[in-house]
């Protein structure tokens, strides 16, 4: 267990690249090895996983700034160098985590410091209606090329996943980066994949107000197709669904006392039918969204 703690808090990382090559310089340059001779050997890598990075900022901002040192360090005295990052928040799915604001930099980086493989995770047990299928797509393609027109590619996603909608869905996107911003910049909000984001004073219900809007607006955009394309129609109002289900989430769960106790039931109830629908399996990781539903007091 301690080995294990010693690992994961970067400890052991630490104490190793200090012995073997010293520590950085003012301008957090690293020397050479002191000792070239404890070099991995070819037939050996290293898959760095910094699990408790702030995925908000970028790997090389002041913030991340041990993730940085580490592997610039590890990137001396290994060849084979892998990263294993992450791109969710692990306390609760329903809530996102914006590492679309970094995750083409940290990977630039990666390559600077000769990373030759990338893994991102994020729910591996579970749907999440936190613009998963962008954050596949822009992960698909970085790793082809990692200095491509990253909003051109935001924009070929919005234009052909979501169609006749994409006008709204960009807002609402565009409007939920914003925001993570903001919260970064006036509450210096943690973006840890353990951080808890359940808080009503992180999401007023003005601003989910206004999500539920672009929600709508997406909806209403695609009303035309229920007579001339049926099955682009409800592929189209799924992929809204899914999306909504995160607002409305935070609506019921944060902002309960707002609603009498039928509306708000009646609210439970319709994302527990939509979620079922959309397969949405788990509230966190390892933990069904029964008990979510157990905390709401429904069945």
């Amino acid at each position: 267990a301690e080995l294990s703690r010693a690992i994961q808090d970067g400890t052991m990382i630490k104490e190793y690249i200090a012995c073997v090559h010293g520590v950085p310089d003012e301008k957090g340059d690293w020397e050479e090895p002191v000792d070239d001779t404890v070099i991995c050997d070819d037939n050996v890598a290293i898959w760095y996983a910094p699990i408790y990075t702030n995925y908000t900022y970028r790997f090389t901002d002041p913030e991340n700034k041990f993730v940085a040192d580490y592997m610039r360090g590890w990137a001396k005295v290994c060849k084979n160098f892998y990263m294993w990052d992450y791109a969710n928040n692990y306390n609760c799915y329903m809530i996102g985590s914006n590492s679309f604001n970094v995750f083409q930099d940290n990977i630039k980086f990666a390559v600077e410091c000769g990373v030759q493989f990338y893994f991102t995770q994020a729910s591996h047990d579970s749907r999440q209606p936190v613009f998963e299928e962008l954050r596949e797509y822009l992960t698909a393609n970085l790793m082809w090329d990692c200095n491509l027109d990253y909003a051109y590619y935001i924009d070929d996603f919005f234009n052909n996943f979501y169609k006749d909608s994409a006008v709204a869905m960009k807002k609402y996107f565009d409007s939920f980066r914003d925001y993570y911003s903001y919260l970064e910049q006036t509450q210096k909000l943690a973006g840890g994949i353990f951080t808890n984001l359940r808080k009503a004073e992180f999401w007023p219900r003005n601003l989910l107000d206004k999500w539920m809007g672009y929600i709508n607006e997406a909806y209403e955009s695609i009303e035309h197709l229920k007579t001339k394309d049926l099955a682009l129609y409800n592929k189209l109002h799924d992929r809204i669904n899914k999306e909504s289900l995160s607002i409305r989430f935070l609506l019921i769960d944060l902002h309960g006392g707002t609603y009498n106790d039928a509306e708000l039931l009646a609210l439970k109830y319709a994302w527990k039918d939509d979620a079922t629908k959309l397969k949405i399996g788990n509230l966190r990781e390892s933990t069904s969204i029964t008990e979510l539903y157990k905390e709401w007091g429904i069945k």
